[in-house]
C-alpha cells in the first residue's frame, strides 16, 4: 500500500508540471483534449503535499527521539523516510506554481 502511494504520488507530481497535467490525455475516452479543472489537480497535490511533510516531519522527530534506535541493520528502510519534508515541500512549490499558472486572469483587477 505505501509503494503504491508513493507511486501514485510520484505521478501526482510530474503531472503538475508536464502536459498532460493540464489537459486530459488522448486514451481517456469521453475526457479526451479537454482541460483538467484546476480544483481536480490542485486539491488533492496540496492534501498529499502537507500530509507527506507532516509524516516526514514526525518519522524524523521519532528517529532523534531513539524509537528505531533497534533497527540499525534497516537503515534502507529507514533513510528514505527522512527525505519525505523535501518531497511535501517540493509537492506544494509545484502545486503552487501549477495554480498560479492556470488561474487564468482576475476579473476585478484583470491581472494574471
Amino acid at each position: 500500500m505505501l509503494a503504491t502511494m508513493g507511486a501514485l504520488g510520484s505521478l501526482l507530481t510530474l503531472g503538475l508540471v508536464r502536459r498532460w497535467g493540464e489537459v486530459f490525455p488522448r486514451w481517456m475516452v469521453g475526457l479526451r483534449g479537454r482541460r483538467v479543472p484546476l480544483s481536480l489537480a490542485v486539491v488533492p497535490a496540496a492534501l498529499v503535499s502537507v500530509l507527506v511533510t507532516i509524516a516526514g516531519v514526525m518519522y524524523i522527530r521519532l528517529h532523534f527521539q531513539g524509537a528505531f534506535d533497534n533497527q540499525e541493520d534497516d537503515w534502507g528502510a529507514t533513510v528514505p523516510e527522512m527525505i519525505w519534508p523535501v518531497w511535501g515541500v517540493a509537492l506544494a512549490a509545484a502545486t503552487l506554481a501549477y495554480y498560479f499558472r492556470r488561474r487564468g486572469v482576475c476579473k476585478r483587477c484583470a491581472r494574471g
